[in-house]
This record gives structure tokens, C-alpha cells and sequence, in this order.
């Protein structure tokens, strides 16, 4: 069973072309569960008008303790991911798209792997223009401290197995993605499909990704993040062993 987890805030203008190319991917015994950040337009109501069982709506409500917009996007994802019911956990944003073959590709590689990730080709939402693709296969540390490197959660999916160990997210998490992705490769094995899977949509990304704070803030969060990462790391392997022991 495929789970797709999309978290949706205002996205009445882009939501129905993403949710197309999921859907037609899917079989009837798979779902998307959306898990809406209280939008304020139309969004629910172009859901609700796919008449689609397995679209699944759940709502989030945000934490007074989340001062930050990335804060607020990694629980929204959360909230998805622990309603979900699949083998397959596949990561999506509202607004991009996807290939027809991306489900199918990484479904192949889930008989070896634990999460998958493929590349995108970056779509300019204003001018359409192909800007190139979005990242380069990278090791753990370049993907969290490089720029062009980092982890993007549209681009990834992860067994049951890894959904154990990334939740529940860190109470000051700042990035999903970087969370899902470093405690995903250093608990699991990982694959990463060179060929792009699906259309990433550059200037649409204001919510999660074209936020300005300070050095000191992205510091911080580094530092925070790395240290709950390793935290994780550690007692995943630790329950790991007393279980091969109860064996």
C-alpha cells in the first residue's frame, strides 16, 4: 500500500494538477492524505469535489510555540505521515507535479531500499523555463550543509520502517526534510535516482523554503537539528540490538 502525504496551506490555484498526476498512479488501495494548515480559500472544496475515497483530509492546527514558518510547515508534515496507513510513504508538495512513472520507479527500488529520493527538473512558475535540475547525488553532511545540496522532502519516500524512527519530529524541528532525509540514510539504506521524477516548481516554495532568517537562527537550527538527528540515530540502533537479542 502507497501513502502520498502533501501538506496543504492555500493552494486552491495549484493543488488539482498535483493531485492529478498522483492519482493516476495509484491503485484503490492507496491513499493521499492531506493534511490542510487551515487554508482560508478554496482548497478543501477542490478537494472535496474529487468525490475520491482515497483522498483522506486531516487538519492541523498550528502550535502557539511555532515562531517560525518552517517550524510550522515540518509539523503540518507530520501530522500527514502519522495518519498514514502505507508500506510506502511517499513526501509531497502542493504544488509541483509529478512524472507518470515516478510511483512505479521507486516502488521497484523498495524491494532493496529503505528510502528512495529522485531528482526533479526545476520549472520557473512564472516564466515556465526549465532552470536545470535540482540537485546532485550527495553524502549526509554535504546534503545538509551545502545549499545545492540539501534535502528536499518532495523527492522522497520511505518504508514503514523509517516512519517508525523519524517520528515524533523534534518539538523546534526547522526543516522536515533534512530530518526525514539524515535519519532515513543513517538508520536505513538509501537510494537516489539520478533522473528526474517530477517537476519542482522554484518561486512557489515562499512558505517552506524562501524564508529569511537570521545567521544566528541558522545556526541554531543546524546545531539543534544535528543533535536530535544523532540522539535518534543512536537510540534506533540501541532498540535495534535489544530486539536481536529478544530474538
Amino acid at each position: 500500500m502507497v501513502s502520498v502525504c502533501i501538506a496543504t496551506y492555500n493552494g486552491e490555484k495549484v493543488i488539482k494538477r498535483q493531485v492529478d498526476s498522483i492519482l493516476c498512479q495509484l491503485k484503490d488501495n492507496d491513499e493521499i492524505v492531506i493534511s490542510d494548515d487551515g487554508s482560508t480559500d478554496k482548497t478543501l472544496d477542490v478537494l472535496a469535489n474529487y468525490n475520491d475515497k482515497r483522498i483522506k483530509i486531516f487538519h492541523h492546527k498550528k502550535r502557539p510555540e511555532d515562531k517560525h514558518s518552517g517550524e510550522i510547515v515540518a509539523h503540518n508534515f507530520e501530522n500527514a505521515i502519522q495518519y498514514a496507513q502505507g508500506d510506502y510513504i511517499f513526501i509531497a508538495d502542493q504544488d509541483d507535479e509529478w512524472f507518470p512513472n515516478k510511483v512505479s520507479s521507486f516502488l521497484e527500488l523498495f524491494k532493496t531500499y529503505d528510502m528512495v529520493v529522485s531528482n526533479a527538473t526545476v520549472i520557473d512558475v512564472e516564466t515556465g523555463k526549465d532552470e536545470g535540475l535540482l540537485y546532485w547525488r550527495r553524502s549526509p553532511l554535504k546534503n545538509y550543509f551545502l545549499k545545492k545540496g540539501k534535502y528536499f522532502g518532495c523527492t522522497m519516500a520511505i518504508n514503514k520502517k523509517m516512519k517508525e524512527n523519524i517520528l515524533p519530529f523534534p518539538k523546534q524541528i526547522p526543516l522536515h526534510d533534512m530530518w526525514i532525509g539524515l535519519v532515513s540514510e543513517l538508520t536505513g539504506k538509501a537510494n537516489y535516482i539520478e533522473t528526474p521524477l517530477m517537476y519542482y516548481r522554484s518561486s512557489a516554495k515562499s512558505v517552506s523554503h524562501n524564508v529569511n532568517n537570521s545567521w544566528f537562527y541558522k545556526i541554531y537550527y543546524r546545531v539543534y537539528l544535528l543533535s536530535h538527528v544523532y540522539t535518534r540515530v543512536i537510540k534506533t540502533k540501541i532498540n535495534k540490538n535489544r530486539q536481536n537479542e529478544e530474538v
